[in-house]
């Protein structure tokens, strides 16, 4: 079963994570404000991002700006406030999928997890919002 929590260095994060920190990627090595997300379930968010960061890379570094994160954030808290309600089939849709990609494994996998990816969303959000709060930047390091 997959972590569907932010994690923080304290937590012992796995090492397949997708990491996220203020600023932008400098090779340093993490500490307490890195936020750490399962890569797998990472997955169910990360199609919104290429919406408005086209350059975005799953195993890369990718350095962020304010106005382009905020409006990332906004999609995860609109869609996250919505997810629940909406059938698997439509989910992935608002997810930004294509359902030609989507399997009958990862769609009875949405139909179980929609209220977890929802919660994931909005916490991401939330804790990416902060980052935002006191930067210009925002990094998410794939794995």
């Amino acid at each position: 079963m997959f972590s569907f929590k932010i994690l923080r260095k304290e937590d012992s994060p796995p090492s397949c994570d997708v990491e996220i920190f203020p600023g932008k990627y400098c090779n340093k090595p993490d500490h307490k404000d890195f936020l750490y997300v399962d890569e797998d379930v990472f997955f169910y968010v990360e199609r919104m991002i290429y919406r408005y960061f086209e350059e975005y890379e799953h195993w890369g570094s990718n350095d962020i700006p304010k106005e382009i994160g905020l409006k990332i954030i906004n999609d995860w808290r609109i869609s996250g406030n919505k997810l629940d309600k909406l059938s698997a089939r439509e989910a992935y849709l608002e997810l930004g999928y294509n359902l030609s990609d989507i399997n009958d494994f990862a769609m009875n996998s949405m139909v179980e997890e929609k209220r977890l990816i929802a919660k994931l969303m909005l916490d991401l959000a939330s804790e990416c919002e902060k980052i935002y709060q006191e930067n210009d930047w925002m990094c998410i390091l794939g794995p």
